[in-house]
């Protein structure tokens, strides 16, 4: 039976049908999870699709927002061109999409051929994940969870982070803002504010350590290292299983990660899309 493709616009209908399929490999889905398990926002909201092989779901795509890129599951050949052709055909235009690195480069080249576009690279990441830290040496100071006070030191750190990576962050404003507001912002304080991290809510038994920023000034006093191993010491206290992301360039916060305990799982790969 040919694999058909379904679309929603209801996020909590997406991770209804999805979810044994994503929960199955949740430290590759744990991005896709987390943007499925969020609130339905007013407005447009994005659009998510599945691919079904007749039996199961196989794969998932979704675009959390119209101007996203798509993030797609680990997914084999027949469901990719199936679910890129369905996406292409209904005359979506995705600015680009982030898998782990052969499903990124598949659907890449499956959506160039339908969309006569070009597909190319623009960031390489690497999922890493943790089961048990290795403490670093101690930093002055000590971690404390992020207040709205915090907020306009905050939305600054998160726009250098967004400029030093390439990878700038839209309307960081709002988004410190709601992060503050779920409490999921944290700081390294030695008196000041010196480091931040972020924990996502757990999804299928997966805490992710993200935006982890430390402002040039205060860089070399393993302030990064102290906030991240209190974060991972507070997530596997909590019975859960820490992961992030690594940036593939970034040789010294890929030492870091690894210094503290955290092994590679997967590559990701992002191409940006354009039209001819």
């Amino acid at each position: 039976m040919p694999v058909r493709v379904f679309s929603s616009r209801d996020r909590g209908e997406a991770y209804r049908v999805g979810r044994s399929f994503l929960e199955a490999d949740p430290l590759r889905n744990c991005v896709v999870m987390e943007i499925l398990c969020q609130p339905q926002p007013s407005g447009d909201g994005g659009q998510f699709w599945w691919v079904d092989d007749g039996t199961r779901v196989c794969g998932l795509v979704a675009q959390h927002s119209p101007e996203s890129m798509a993030l797609v599951s680990p997914m084999d050949k027949e469901a990719v061109d199936a679910a890129a052709a369905a996406i292409a055909e209904s005359g979506v235009d995705l600015p680009g999409v982030s898998a782990d690195a052969a499903t990124a480069a598949l659907f890449a080249g499956k959506w160039t051929e339908r969309t006569n576009g070009a597909a190319v690279p623009c960031f390489a990441q690497r999922i890493c994940a943790a089961e048990a830290l290795l403490p670093p040496q101690p930093a002055e100071g000590r971690l404390r969870r992020a207040v709205d006070t915090d907020a306009d030191e905050l939305i600054g750190w998160l726009d250098e982070f967004g400029a030093e990576t390439g990878d700038p962050v839209p309307d960081s404003d709002w988004l410190i803002r709601q992060r503050l507001s779920e409490h999921e912002l944290w700081i390294w304080d030695c008196g000041r504010s010196v480091s931040m991290a972020a924990r996502t809510p757990a999804v299928a038994g997966i805490s992710r350590v993200q935006a982890v920023f430390t402002p040039r000034q205060h860089r070399g006093q393993r302030f990064a290292a102290n906030v991240v191993a209190a974060i991972t010491t507070a997530i596997l206290d909590d019975g859960l299983r820490p992961m992030l992301y690594t940036d593939l360039a970034n040789s010294t916060s890929n030492m870091l990660y690894r210094s503290l305990g955290y092994r590679a799982v997967e590559e990701v790969t992002r191409y940006r899309f354009s039209h001819p």
